[in-house]
């Protein structure tokens, strides 16, 4: 990972800062070193005896886990303003997925003791933290009962109405996916060519509506909404 320049606006967009005053968020961009990795670069490996929390400044991170066969499986992406390291700082221990940059990342790195002293000058920021690692435990445990109880394309709407919105001069509204459909299919607990037919079948269906392989444009709300329902 490359340095990069330093500067203090970056950490005005971190929600878990948010509380800080502008000299605290200060101190906290002087303890933070900024780096930025490659597309496919390993920012956080299983069991590492690096203590450190990984703050996406732009870009996105793939969290998988490697299993003993090799297979990755996908448990999370990770955006700007987001996150990884904080579960291994709460509990003390190595981190145990890998976290991987999807295409080029700007990353703050925040050592582990750097983050306790600050957690001990301000508990909202361990607050937060338990707070977002609630919700995420929360999420992980909702998508596994979706697997057993809904169908692909159910799992597929509720992804794409979750992700950020952008309307397109010709009124439409796209999204873009930040990892490739193979990890798409991995996230949602599809097979790759499952998800690739349940994908066809809505763009067919004028539901969807797709340009290049990330940016997909949401034709139909009403009956996205629809499937997204039949996993709560």
């Amino acid at each position: 990972m490359e340095p990069t320049a330093p500067g203090r606006r970056w950490v005005d967009a971190v929600p878990l800062f948010a509380a800080l005053s502008p000299a605290e968020r200060d101190r906290v961009a002087e303890l933070t070193r900024l780096v930025t990795a490659e597309p496919g670069e390993c920012v956080q490996a299983a069991g590492s005896p690096e203590h450190r929390l990984v703050i996406v400044v732009s870009g996105h991170l793939r969290v998988v886990h490697i299993e003993p066969t090799g297979r990755e499986r996908l448990v999370r992406i990770i955006a700007a303003g987001e996150y990884v390291g904080d579960t291994a700082f709460v509990l003390r221990r190595p981190p145990v997925h890998f976290a991987f940059a999807e295409r080029r990342a700007r990353l703050g790195l925040l050592d582990h003791h750097d983050l306790a002293a600050l957690t001990d000058e301000h508990p909202l920021l361990l607050r937060h933290m338990l707070q977002v690692a609630t919700e995420r435990l929360l999420a992980a445990e909702r998508l596994l009962a979706a697997s057993r109880t809904s169908d692909v394309t159910a799992r597929l709407a509720a992804y794409l109405l979750r992700l950020p919105r952008r309307e397109g001069a010709d009124g439409d509204r796209w999204v873009t996916l930040p990892v490739q459909q193979k990890d798409l299919a991995s996230f949602l607990g599809a097979r790759p060519e499952t998800l690739s037919k349940r994908m066809r079948a809505l763009v067919r269906d004028d539901v969807l509506a797709r340009r290049g392989r990330r940016d997909i444009a949401l034709r139909d709300l009403a009956l996205l909404e629809e499937h997204a329902a039949a996993i709560d």
